[in-house]
């Protein structure tokens, strides 16, 4: 027996699924007995499809994307797909290393591997009753405006062909050399070593000596792939190298 005029109700045995959840009934009762009594049908429903995606269509590999989306007023927390290869975080998992995450946030993160080509970003809401349909967006990779650190395992960019670098060992521990061959006999010798993020990480700057170099350089680098560009007065070459300590 209740007076009051609200009640609230807890599906503890619902199954997953939407479909009927049966009735609430509710009858007034006097001393001479009780009304004719008011029916609520209960149906379970999945939640809605997440509003729009908001963020880069294109990214260069190596890049890190940010996202956010519309939410589903009916969600308790989102699964965010993400292409193959890539990584996605949030604010609060920061040291996810998968391409899927489930969320109450709607904003997201997303790093793109060095061999990327296309794919796409599914957002779906989740609550007691299921998942709703996918949100999703297609994200290319970039054909322009990305550093050249950011072209990928393999790549070669050069600057006068008469310029030869050979990076070895590849992958390295660590510490590597490189050998240098250039028509220019004169100008100094500089190294530069950036992440796929386009950072530069590493300089330096050594003597030429009759158009034949070689270096040993250990930059004590982390594990990842680098852009070693070598630069001899008009001539410039850069190459990948691999760090797997």
């Amino acid at each position: 027996n209740n007076n009051a005029n609200s009640v609230t109700v807890k599906f503890l045995g619902a199954s997953v699924g939407a479909g009927s959840l049966g009735s609430l009934s509710v009858k007034s009762v006097t001393g001479c007995g009780a009304s004719k009594a008011k029916i609520l049908a209960l149906t379970k429903a999945l939640p809605a499809t997440p509003g729009a995606i908001t963020g880069s269509t294109t990214a260069c590999i190596g890049a890190t994307k940010d996202y956010s989306f519309v939410p589903s007023a009916t969600a308790s927390a989102y699964r965010i797909k993400v292409p193959a290869g890539c990584v996605v975080k949030t604010a609060t998992n920061t040291s996810n290393t998968s391409d899927s995450i489930v969320t109450s946030l709607l904003s997201f993160t997303v790093t793109y591997p060095s061999n990327y080509l296309t794919g796409s970003i599914a957002i779906s809401a989740i609550n007691g009753t299921g998942n709703s349909a996918a949100k999703a967006i297609t994200v290319k990779k970039a054909t322009s405006g990305c550093a050249p650190s950011r072209l990928g395992l393999g790549i070669e960019n050069t600057i006068d062909n008469k310029m030869g670098v050979n990076i070895y060992p590849n992958p390295s521990r660590g510490e590597f050399k490189i050998a240098m061959k250039s028509s220019d006999k004169l100008s100094p010798v500089k190294i530069e070593i950036t992440n796929q993020q386009g950072q530069s990480v590493y300089r330096r700057s050594t003597a030429n000596s009759n158009g034949q170099i070689a270096l040993s350089v250990n930059p004590r680098l982390a594990n990842g792939v680098y852009m070693v560009t070598c630069t001899v007065g008009t001539e410039r070459i850069t190459k990948t190298i691999i760090i797997a300590n």
